[in-house]
């Protein structure tokens, strides 16, 4: 299976705006859950 060589430059593109989005939010969820630990062994 490949990849159409025309259609590469876009791939990659939006594969970084993925990349920029999902980061964040799997942070912010590891944050959201450590918080929840804190609070309940406080």
């Amino acid at each position: 299976m490949g990849l159409p060589i025309k259609t590469l430059d876009t791939i990659v593109t939006s594969l970084g705006k993925l990349n920029e989005k999902a980061v964040p939010r799997v942070r912010g969820k590891s944050i959201y859950k450590a918080l929840l630990k804190r609070e309940i062994s406080s």
